[in-house]
């Protein structure tokens, strides 16, 4: 049965998504973790995005949730091949997004 967990997010600074692989038992173990930077022009997207004062069209909202999404998955992905780890041994991940 898996007992790994995954965690990602990205912070305010928009620099990077951090991703973590975890064990809990039988106490809290760090298995692999990476920190991944975003590509140059998604970043100035989602800071300009953050400090917009007028409202967003909903499908420039929309696509950047999906290019967003990509990253996470791509993010996820890298740091289990690097760590050697099968996706089926995770048991759940947890994805605060970007902030």
């Amino acid at each position: 049965m898996a007992d790994l967990f995954l965690g990602l997010i990205s912070g305010t600074s928009a620099d990077a998504i951090d991703a973590a692989l975890v064990r809990f038992a039988p106490a809290p173990v760090l298995v692999a973790a990476v920190a991944r930077p975003y590509p140059a022009g998604l970043r100035t997207r989602v800071l300009e995005l953050s400090q917009r004062l007028e409202p967003l069209a909903l499908r420039d909202v929309a696509a950047l949730d999906v290019e967003l999404g990509r990253e996470f998955a791509d993010a996820a992905n890298a740091l289990l091949r690097d760590a050697g780890v099968a996706p089926v041994a995770v048991r759940a991940i947890g994805s605060h997004g970007q902030t």
